[in-house]
């Protein structure tokens, strides 16, 4: 284990600290030399090594999770995963093209215009910007996400918003606050592994109710509705992880009329609204809200930086106070640095000139794949076209595995997500997702050809099996 801790990070480089951190550790694990289930060293005692903030460790095991290279037990620390590492052999000392990976590129980064932003709060503030915030977060970011939300037609006073740490702290505070054991949850299947996680350790009764393009089945739903009684309903309606699907207005209307009927919130996870590459009306299920039945979480990580970690929730009157015990036993409140020099982000137009070089880069991203998925690669790829977001969300021909095809591309230097992780139940086998967030356009060409050859391989090998059993192979 002391071999992680032969670490050295270029502090001269535009590369984040927790990036570089990252891919060493990611690299580690690869080549064997970090095994399975061992332990990683706990985040204070590596951050005093490297001589670096805690948040950085921080951000660089959440990548890791993420990512499928470690895992995490509670009150016990972070473990590797297991990674069939021998797969790895042919890749030592190359780059992988990374379909996995979520997080924009750090080019995209507004490093500069956020730097900018930090000195005229230190500038301005001095010691008060290292202060604790109200639990609430700071009133003057506060008041501006109140007039940012405007443009999207959501109203929300400044007594209303939350400033959380991230989407998953949101969801993570919802749950502690407001989910009790036994309590049915309905969630979107496939659906966000994060959230998941988050419900099942509360001991919440979780009920899958499958997606589509359009959306859950509404008249499903409503017999869960008579059936079990839900407390909540969670949903990405808006380019779902990892589908990409998104709800039709018709469908988010008929969603809230359950819940008004029913009398359960909606947990909104809006984490890449702002991605929508088709010109369609992309409302949040907040905007249509006319009960106050939506509990509306943002974060910016998506568009801006992963580390930013910076969010907000969106909550009826009737919650805060569940909300705000929560958050209080969770981290007392969200960094007071980061709050103040994110408002002055906000009031620069910073984040709007941002969120165009973002929607402008994928866009060009977005349609590449979308050519390559409907012209070239249709036969052995095969996947419903979303209408913006990050994420595409494939299935297999015939009776391959994900599984096995994540195997099988790691000897070839890409890397996918299997779609196991995203069900709730693990006999899933033939859906894998395809992030474009951290792949240029060049090794978006590459990785499709290797994928589309690797499915073709897979599937000759089946066939060539099949027909040695007696079987008429079908494709």
């Amino acid at each position: 284990m002391d071999r992680i801790y032969d670490i050295h990070l270029k502090r001269d480089t535009k590369e984040h600290l927790y990036v570089q951190l990252y891919k060493i550790i990611k690299k580690q694990i690869v080549n064997g030399i970090l095994k399975t289930d061992s332990k990683l060293p706990p985040i204070r005692k590596l951050a005093n090594s490297l001589s670096v903030n805690n948040v950085t460790v921080v951000n660089a095991y959440k990548m890791l999770e993420e990512n499928g290279y470690v895992y995490k037990i509670i009150g016990s620390g972070t473990f590797v995963n297991s990674l069939e590492t021998e797969v790895f052999n042919n890749l030592v000392g190359n780059e992988f093209i990374d379909f996995s990976l979520t997080s924009i590129e750090p080019n995209l980064f507004p490093v500069d215009n956020f730097k900018d932003a930090i000195n005229i709060t230190l500038d301005r503030d001095k010691g008060k910007a290292f202060e604790y915030q109200e639990i609430k977060g700071f009133k003057p970011l506060r008041e501006s996400l109140s007039k940012y939300l405007e443009s999207s037609n959501i109203k929300a006073s400044p007594e209303n918003i939350h400033i959380i740490s991230g989407a998953q702290q949101g969801i993570d505070i919802i749950s502690k606050g407001l989910v009790d054991f036994g309590d049915t949850v309905i969630v979107e299947n496939p659906t966000y592994a994060g959230a998941l996680a988050s419900f099942n350790m509360r001991g919440a009764n979780v009920i899958k109710a499958p997606i589509e393009q359009g959306g859950v089945n509404i008249e499903l739903v409503e017999k869960i509705c008579k059936n079990h009684s839900p407390k909540f309903f969670y949903s990405i309606p808006n380019f779902q992880n990892p589908t990409g699907y998104s709800y039709s207005k018709n469908n988010k209307l008929r969603l809230l009329e359950l819940a008004y009927k029913y009398k359960f919130y909606i947990i909104e996870d809006d984490y890449s609204s702002e991605l929508n590459f088709n010109g369609d009306s992309n409302e949040s299920l907040k905007s249509l809200d006319k009960q106050k039945k939506v509990i509306y979480i943002k974060s910016f990580s998506k568009v801006i930086m992963p580390g930013l970690r910076l969010g907000f929730i969106i909550s009826p009157s009737i919650l805060e106070k569940e909300l705000l015990y929560a958050k209080h036993i969770t981290d007392i409140s969200t960094s007071g640095l980061l709050q103040r020099a994110f408002d002055v982000f906000l009031r620069n137009n910073s984040l709007e000139n941002q969120l165009q070089i973002i929607v402008n880069t994928y866009k060009t991203k977005f349609d590449l794949v979308k050519n390559l998925l409907t012209k070239k690669y249709n036969n052995e790829m095969i996947c419903n076209i979303p209408k913006g977001g990050l994420n595409f969300w494939l299935s297999l021909p015939s009776n391959l595995d994900s599984k096995e095809l994540y195997k099988n591309l790691l000897k070839k230097g890409v890397v996918i997500a299997y779609g196991e992780e995203f069900f709730s139940y693990s006999d899933v086998n033939s859906f894998y997702r395809i992030s474009i967030a951290s792949v240029s356009e060049s090794d978006i060409k590459i990785g499709f050809e290797i994928i589309s050859n690797t499915i073709k391989e897979m599937l000759l090998n089946v066939n060539s099996k099949e027909s040695i059993n007696g079987y008429i192979p079908i494709i």
